[in-house]
């Protein structure tokens, strides 16, 4: 014998289901009967509900965006048996919008962007005292210094990823100098600076991103 879904439009029910398994698809069998009014009102069905354990990891590029970005990773995700789509998305009790759920990929790691979180405050400040500009023979040096400063406004540790980047030499004329960059990595190719840090709940650490670039006088460089 059938149930009627009967509760108001947008309502979600969960069902008894059970999966079978092919070579190479895996389907979902609904075991029990619904019964579904022609009323004209949208009904969701959940097929499966799963608590799955997640790391939490943020990433910022303050040179470009100033926000932090929080990103969901799910590891063995293969064994979930999860449907490419469209995803709700919720964050502590607050629905963030809609993603799209690629399992496509061949990754051991699943990635799902939480979008921006307000709760973690970044600034890049260009530190004057520490910016000049020189000429020396036929060249001219200019030197910039900037600092990073990460806030955790949150009430639990958060990790975050933070980039930033050298200025890329086009030619022989142009010498870039690296100065200081607070012992983060640097992608030889890319001159890409990455730190990864800890930070404690209402704490904030701080990045020191100095260099100087060396270049013919007679011409003109837009350094940030």
């Amino acid at each position: 014998m059938s149930q009627v879904l009967t509760k108001v439009s947008g309502s979600t029910y969960a069902l008894e289901t059970s999966i079978k398994y092919k070579p190479t698809t895996f389907t979902y069998e609904i075991t029990e009967p619904y019964t579904i009014p022609n009323d004209g009102k949208v009904y969701t069905i959940d097929i499966q509900a799963l608590e799955i354990p997640a790391m939490y990891e943020y990433y910022a590029a303050p040179r470009i965006d100033k926000d932090a970005f929080l990103t969901a990773k799910i590891i063995a995700w293969q064994e979930l048996n999860l449907l490419p789509g469209e995803a709700n998305l919720f964050f502590e009790g607050a629905y963030l919008g809609k993603t799209i759920l690629d399992v496509t990929n061949a990754k051991d790691t699943l990635s799902i962007s939480l979008g921006r979180d307000k709760g973690i405050v970044i600034q890049r400040n260009k530190l004057k005292e520490f910016t000049q500009k020189q000429f020396i023979g036929t060249n001219k040096k200019e030197t910039l210094a900037y600092e990073i400063v990460i806030r955790n406004n949150k009430q639990q540790p958060i990790n975050i990823t933070i980039k930033d980047q050298f200025p890329i030499a086009t030619n022989n004329d142009i010498e870039v100098e690296k100065i200081e960059y607070s012992n983060g990595e640097i992608e030889k190719d890319t001159e890409i600076i990455t730190w990864k840090l800890t930070i404690e709940p209402k704490a904030e650490k701080k990045l020191q991103l100095k260099y100087s670039v060396k270049y013919p006088k007679n011409k003109d460089l837009f350094l940030e």
